[in-house]
């Protein structure tokens, strides 16, 4: 299909395209922040930049990205964390400029759960503002060491934030996320919570919500 769309660009029946621009940060984003197990930057195996460049790389017409919704199911020890830890690194720092006040979601089923994905992305901001171009980004918008919270990282300049929100507390209520995902999403068996995340996101331009998870034995999980 990847190829098959790549071939009906310039359509008229096809309002899509794709965006090198876009792919040539995620990866560079990709290529220097650390992996948390070993203090260096793992080199991603083709699947795993397949899934992030079809996240990121296809755009609509207006600029906003293709794949509102996306569901992602691999098996146990396959880095997903790392991914998910680099598209909001990526969607922080790039999807953000020139807007404030825009949220963004790491979640999880419990505390636990999410405390490990968030500590990915803080420990990977942490390394990134240090290294250009992210450190001018890092410096116009007022992303600090000191602005990566416990359960929040704040661009102060422009108040835009990464919130760490448990599905457990489920807090996301008056939430409008640009960016929301969610980790180990199969163990969720009620999708009351999750309609929260999707009903706010639906007058937000540019939003996406990416679910993955482990591949669970139950294809009725919501």
């Amino acid at each position: 299909r990847h190829l098959r769309d790549l071939q009906r660009i310039g359509r008229e029946d096809f309002p899509y395209r794709y965006s090198k621009k876009e792919i040539k940060n995620l990866l560079k984003v990709a290529s220097v922040v650390p992996n948390v197990d070993t203090g260096e930057p793992t080199e991603l195996m083709p699947w795993q930049k397949f899934i992030m460049c079809m996240l990121i790389g296809w755009r609509n017409s207006e600029g906003g990205k293709r794949f509102t919704v996306a569901i992602i199911s691999v098996s146990r020890g396959q880095g997903k964390t790392y991914i998910l830890a680099i598209l909001m690194v990526y969607s922080f720092l790039f999807e953000s400029l020139g807007l404030s006040n825009q949220d963004f979601l790491v979640s999880s089923i419990n505390f636990k759960q999410t405390s490990k994905l968030f500590g990915y992305v803080k420990t990977m901001l942490k390394t990134v503002i240090k290294i250009e171009p992210f450190k001018t980004i890092a410096a116009e918008t007022g992303l600090t060491d000191r602005s990566i919270l416990n359960d929040e990282v704040v661009m102060k300049k422009m108040n835009n934030k990464i919130r760490a929100i448990s599905h457990e507390a489920g807090q996301y209520d008056s939430f409008h996320f640009t960016t929301a995902i969610f980790d180990e999403i199969g163990e969720v068996t009620n999708r009351e919570k999750i309609s929260k995340i999707v009903s706010g996101q639906v007058l937000v331009k540019n939003h996406q919500f990416v679910q993955i998870s482990t591949s669970y034995p139950d294809p009725s999980v919501p």
